[in-house]
């Protein structure tokens, strides 16, 4: 049986809205990628400490974030293939998603 979990007093706690700086509610992603072959990729959005599957899926997800909130997105420019958010006509439906749940979208181009 392994032992309970105790928290330690150094790590704070996590927090429900986990802004970077006050600058907005930053979305990132992730990569499962366990045989390292591109076609068996799989890609989520996280948001706010949540995942989503899709853009479908994040605009519900959007809902959860304070209206009148910025989004940042800042994708890195280092690519291996796939990554959502990588065309603009996914970035102008996340920016029209942001727009209809009151939210701000911006955008750090990479490189």
């Amino acid at each position: 049986m392994a032992a309970p979990l105790v928290a330690s007093p150094d790590v704070p706690a996590p927090q429900e809205f986990a802004c970077s700086a006050g600058d907005g509610f930053h979305l990132t992603i992730a990569c499962f990628d366990e045989t390292g072959e591109a076609e068996k990729r799989e890609w989520i959005l996280i948001l706010n400490g949540r995942a989503y599957r899709d853009l479908l899926s994040l605009e519900k997800g959007l809902t959860n974030i304070p209206k009148g909130s910025t989004i940042v997105w800042a994708p890195s420019d280092m690519k291996i293939g796939g990554e959502p958010l990588d065309k603009k006509a996914d970035l102008d439906e996340l920016a029209s998603m942001c727009a209809a749940a009151g939210l701000s979208l911006k955008i750090i181009p990479a490189g």
